[in-house]
């Protein structure tokens, strides 16, 4: 056993009763794994339910907690403040704070007074500031503590067998917005609808930036030609339109995390120009 996994272990053993802020990703899953693993019925996974998750990742959450077996538990939390609404360069922060907060105190009133995240530490190294959030609050990162990159979580996820060893990266939908542009239900949906809808066509790890009246299509480099294929854009034109965007891109670049300032340069019109 290395001694990364030496540290973590030794942290979830020696802990006071936690509770584990979880979305059913790569990180929360390959911790609440090894913690259930560790302490079987001594802790409990959490996941936020606002309208920043779509329903394909909220029943990926339930599903993978049930898989590993963790007793877990949905919590409603009302995030459309006026403040995250109007979505400025502190949304994420503000977002994060109201969300941990519901989720500490949740994990409080169902005896656990620690709240483990599963942030670690390639996090640190992008723009995330939730993770300010995070530790005002308190909440602990084991897997940063002990030093875990992404790919020691994937590689440590498949030796344990869990089924989110290969999972693309998950973001909420909110980052599908640029920042300044009122986030709606309606917009949001939007984006719900035309995503799930792509996944239903074997596009998986699929994100659709809203640009206004404009969809921007990133996908894994990979499917760029697939998606671009004739018969997937009779497919994917006639229901993007019906969701109310008028111009629909794929952006040649591929999937880039969080990336929702366009780059027009590198995008190709899935529906030729009318002259």
């Amino acid at each position: 056993m290395n001694s990364k996994m030496q540290q973590l272990q030794s942290i979830i053993k020696n802990s006071s009763p936690f509770a584990i802020a979880f979305s059913g990703g790569v990180d929360s899953s390959f911790l609440a794994g090894l913690a259930w693993k560790l302490r079987p019925g001594e802790t409990v996974a959490l996941t936020g339910d606002s309208v920043f998750l779509s329903r394909l990742d909220r029943a990926n959450a339930l599903e993978v907690a049930q898989t590993i077996g963790i007793s877990h538990e949905m919590v409603p939390v009302d995030i459309m403040t006026l403040n995250i609404a109007r979505n400025g360069h502190d949304r994420c922060y503000l977002c994060k704070k109201k969300m941990l907060g519901a989720l500490k105190q949740r994990a409080s009133i169902l005896g656990f007074p620690i709240l483990f995240d599963g942030v670690n530490i390639d996090d640190l190294n992008d723009y995330r500031p939730g993770i300010k959030a995070a530790q005002e609050l308190e909440v602990l990162s084991p897997l940063v503590k002990s030093g875990f990159t992404k790919d020691d979580i994937r590689r440590e996820s498949k030796k344990m067998a869990l089924c989110t060893w290969d999972m693309p990266p998950q973001s909420c939908l909110a980052t599908r917005v640029p920042y300044g542009d009122t986030l709606t239900l309606k917009i949001l949906a939007r984006i719900e609808l035309c995503e799930a809808y792509l996944t239903g066509l074997g596009f998986n790890g699929i994100r659709v930036r809203c640009h206004g009246d404009m969809a921007r299509i990133e996908s894994p480099s990979h499917m760029i030609s697939q998606i671009a294929d004739s018969t997937a854009r009779e497919e994917i034109i006639p229901f993007f339109k019906e969701q109310g965007f008028n111009l629909i891109t794929l952006d040649i670049c591929g999937y880039q995390s969080d990336n929702i300032s366009p780059n027009h340069e590198s995008e190709l019109l899935l529906e030729p120009q009318k002259s």
